[in-house]
């Protein structure tokens, strides 16, 4: 048995989560969509794009997958995850979900049907 120790530094493709997770980054405004929320989706990024309805009451939202058009979120690719940035729309989730605007909020994404989808605030 050697006394020496090798460390060798290991490279890291984005974050990985058991559960279909998505972010928001804040004050920057960015929303990611980790693999498992991509495979849960199934959403075609070169024809389709994501709409956002904002739940009040029981603090969530549902996203719709629409064709892409001028006024609906297009994910761009990132590494380990999808992104896309809109200030104005994290300060409607930091305003009506009352969150901080300041760090990361993550949410558990659920499946309602094939274009249907459900966010709900989660810890990470």
């Amino acid at each position: 048995m050697s006394d020496i120790i090798c460390l060798r530094k290991s490279r890291s493709n984005g974050q990985s989560f058991a559960q279909p997770k998505a972010c928001v980054t804040f004050p920057r405004g960015e929303f990611r969509f980790y693999q498992l929320a991509l495979h849960l989706m199934n959403i075609d990024r070169e024809k389709e794009a994501l709409m956002f309805y904002i739940n009040k009451k029981d603090k969530s939202v549902k996203i719709e997958i629409e064709d892409k058009q001028l006024d609906n979120y297009w994910l761009s690719e990132a590494k380990g995850y999808c992104r896309f940035t809109n200030k104005d729309l994290s300060i409607l989730f930091s305003d009506i979900l009352d969150l901080e605007y300041d760090g990361k909020h993550y949410f558990l994404v659920e499946k309602q049907n094939d274009k249907e989808f459900k966010m709900k605030l989660t810890t990470v």
